[in-house]
Formats: structure tokens, sequence, C-alpha cells
């Protein structure tokens, strides 16, 4: 089984998208010239709608969900929002630039529609092409199917059907008859540890049908305790959920419970357009004092000038994030397992003072443009670290349904370092309920002014 991330699926997608739209520009304009034989203005006065409405298009794409998986809808998923979100957009590029209700009013129409029809039919393709390779084994994701009755065989048994959904399906399931919803020590819970604890699955589906809710309710807390996407199955004709998206699979009812923060039009849009836009601004205005950091540290001592350690981001999925070296080389393992600890030995001197003035979180700024984590957030943990606090703090995974964050609302408040990490939770958890940008903005001014926090060392 050959895995392609899902990620850096999005992004090659993300960047066809944006490709298309530069492309049917280019024959928009070739066409409009063909139509002006001379006589119409010069291309100049078109050429800022490009730039204006490649972003706003893709932006209108995150936000009627085109980056996020559709293994289990049609091929044709994409279409609708696809449509729907050219004719917001380009309402939104009217109000922009009124003129292309005027004398541009023909080459955008012809922009517009050449964009969408291009872009509808490469995603058709796109999908069918997804189904060939998963189908093959690849791009392949594991999903755990947990529940009682028919429905959780029935479930599993369609989705296999359908090998080109691309899932390798493992189930856990017991008769309704030999189920006690109130026993936390039972074999299915047992069962469900193992997995969730060993190497968890991509994704969840509990099944439920009625007398079941109290087992339901129990396998969702465990899954986001442990920050693992997680959907309900219904059969069509019992009681539906009242809230979260629904998806018919052959009337099998599919619906994500909970809405978090990353699944909202602020998040998308907001925080990511804050994130590039003043991630990339601070990248060149801090970069010739990055420069003088890294020659410092080469000449300061031996060892590379970066360090990179794995922590959990967004759904406590790994990744490496980036750091100016501040202590001496010793095996990476070791650093992995240790706290950092007042007058810690391993600390150079240069690193001490980095690491008090927070200097050495700058080449974070990088892990923040390529997406793993954001300016504000809960600060990425260490694995090691992060099970043990799982096992200790109940919901101590729920923070992991934001990106971690160079800085964020524990840290500000002082709350970093060798302090308590339930107080650090809760933090981290009154921001993930509270989350707003005019939250993130007041965290970056108050990072101006506190720093990252007062327990650095």
């Amino acid at each position: 089984m050959w895995p392609l991330p899902t990620r850096s699926l999005n992004s090659l997608i993300v960047v066809m998208d944006s490709a298309v739209i530069f492309l049917a520009y280019v024959m928009s304009a070739v066409i409009q010239r063909q139509r002006d034989m001379g006589g119409g203005g010069p291309e100049s006065d078109r050429f800022h709608l490009l730039f204006t409405a490649l972003p706003v298009w893709v932006a209108f794409f995150f936000v009627f969900r085109l980056y996020r998986s559709r293994r289990l809808q049609s091929v044709f998923a994409d279409c609708f929002s696809l449509l729907a979100g050219f004719l917001f957009g380009a309402v939104l590029l009217v109000g922009i630039f009124p003129s292309l209700l005027g004398q541009h009013l023909s080459f955008f129409a012809t922009f517009t529609l050449l964009s969408w029809v291009t872009l509808t039919m490469l995603r058709i393709q796109m999908r069918f092409f997804l189904r060939w390779l998963r189908r093959r084994g690849i791009n392949q994701k594991r999903l755990l199917i947990v529940g009682s009755g028919s429905i959780t065989r029935e479930l599993a048994d369609r989705i296999q059907h359908n090998s080109f959904f691309g899932y390798t399906v493992e189930m856990i399931t017991e008769p309704r008859s030999a189920i006690d919803p109130t026993a936390t020590n039972g074999l299915l819970w047992q069962e469900v540890s193992r997995e969730l604890e060993g190497r968890p699955p991509d994704e969840v589906i509990i099944t439920s049908e009625p007398g079941n809710e109290v087992l339901a309710q129990r396998l969702l807390a465990a899954c986001e305790s442990r920050a693992i996407p997680v959907r309900i199955a219904f059969k069509t004709g019992h009681r539906e959920p009242r809230s979260g998206r629904l998806q018919n699979l052959d009337g099998i009812l599919i619906s994500n419970p909970w809405t978090y923060p990353s699944d909202r039009l602020g998040y998308l849009l907001g925080k990511r357009t804050l994130d590039l836009l003043l991630g990339a601004l601070l990248l060149v205005v801090l970069s010739p004092v990055m420069l003088l950091i890294a020659l410092a540290v080469k000449l300061s001592s031996t060892g590379p000038v970066l360090f990179r350690q794995q922590r959990l981001g967004l759904n406590g999925r790994r990744f490496w994030m980036y750091k100016f070296r501040t202590m001496t080389c010793q095996p990476e393992a070791l650093g992995d397992l240790l706290w950092t600890t007042p007058q810690d030995p391993r600390v150079t001197r240069l690193g001490r003072f980095l690491r008090r003035n927070n200097l050495d979180e700058l080449p974070q700024l990088f892990n923040v443009l390529q997406g793993d984590m954001s300016l504000v957030g809960p600060r990425p943990e260490r694995p090691y670290f992060a099970r043990i606090f799982q096992q200790q703090i109940p919901g101590y995974m729920a923070r992991h349904y934001l990106k971690g964050g160079i800085t964020g609302w524990a840290q500000v408040n002082g709350w970093r370092g060798d302090t308590s990490i339930p107080k650090r939770l809760e933090f981290d958890l009154y921001y993930l309920r509270n989350w707003r940008l005019t939250l993130d903005f007041k965290i970056l001014w108050l990072t101006l002014f506190r720093g990252f926090g007062r327990n650095a060392y």
C-alpha cells in the first residue's frame, strides 16, 4: 500500500486550480482581443482582475469545502460546490470592480465561464483517477467502524465493496444483546482502546441504533479525547441528529456530529490569510535578525544552525518543528524525552539568551507558511509527553482540534515551560471554545509586550 498524504494532495489541487484560473485568464484575453480587433482598451485595464480573482475564487473553494476529503461522495460532488464558489466569487469581484458590469462584462463572463467549465471537467476526471488509484491500494486511509447491530456490518460491507472509496476497513462489533453501554471494562471497550492507543486510525465511524445512544456518546468522547476525526452512522428512518452535516450512503446517513473552529468559514479564510500575510511580512522584516542569529549559533558552538523536532499538530498529526539550536549536540531521542529545566547544562550561553528572549522560535515562521502551524494557537507538544498528558489529564487531546501556534493564550498568560499542564490546558481549551480573529489579534498584541511567556529558559 502506498499512502498519499491528504494535505499534499490538497496542496496539489490548490496549485492545479490556480493554474487553471490563470490559463483561463490568458485564453479569455486572447478571445477578447480577437473580438475587439484592436479596438478595445489595453490589457493592463483588466490585468489587475487576475490577481484579485485568483485568491477570491480559491478562498471560496475553501469555504465550500472543495479541499476536504469527499471519498464517500459522488465523483460529481464537486460540480455544485465549484459553481457556488464561482458565483459567490463573481458577486464579490463585481462589488470590488463595478466596471466588470460595464466595459469589461464580455471579458469577465468569458473568464468566469471558461474557468468554471475547465475546472469542473478536470475535477471530475481527477475524482475518477483517484478512484482508479484507490482500487489499486494507493491513497488509502485506515477506517475503524465501531458499533452493534446489523448496521455495522452493512456499512462495512458497502465501503469494502466500493474499493474506490480508498478505505482499509477495520471493524469492532458485538451483538446489541451483549453490550452493556454503562460498562467501561467490557471486551468491546478493551478492543477499542487497543486500536485507538496502538496505531490510531485516520477516521472513525460509530454506528448508532435506537437504544445504543449511551454507547455512541462514550465512544465519541473517547475519539474526541484523542483528536481523531469521528462520524456517526444512522439508518434512514431512525431518529436523525438535529445538527451536523449529513451524507447519505445508500440509505445509511453519516453525520459529522461537531463543528470545530477548523470547519468554520472564519478559520478557513481569516486565520490562514492572517498566517500567510503576517507570517510572510514577519519573515521579510526579521530576516536580517535571523541571519545574524544563524551566524552567531554557527560560530558559538559546533553543530547545525537549526534544530528540528517532531511535534503534534492539527488532529494529532506529527510534523517537524524548527528552532534555532540552543543546546549542545546530543542524540535526537534523548531530546525528545527530557524536559528543559532552569540552568539546564545542555543549553549554551547563546542559547540561554535566545530562549529568554524567545528568538529561538523565529524559524517556526517557516512552519506557519507551510501550513503545519499558525501564528496563534496551543503550543505543539512532543509525542512522548503528549501520550503521558493524554493518560493523566482528561480531554488533553482536544487542544489538537486547532493548529499549534508560535504563541498562544496560555503562553501570553505565563503558562509555558515547567508550569502546570492542567492549567495550560484550561487556557488552550478556552481558546478552542472562544476562537475568533479578534482574540488572535489580542494575543499577538500581548505577545509584543509580554513575549511568549515568563517561564522561558
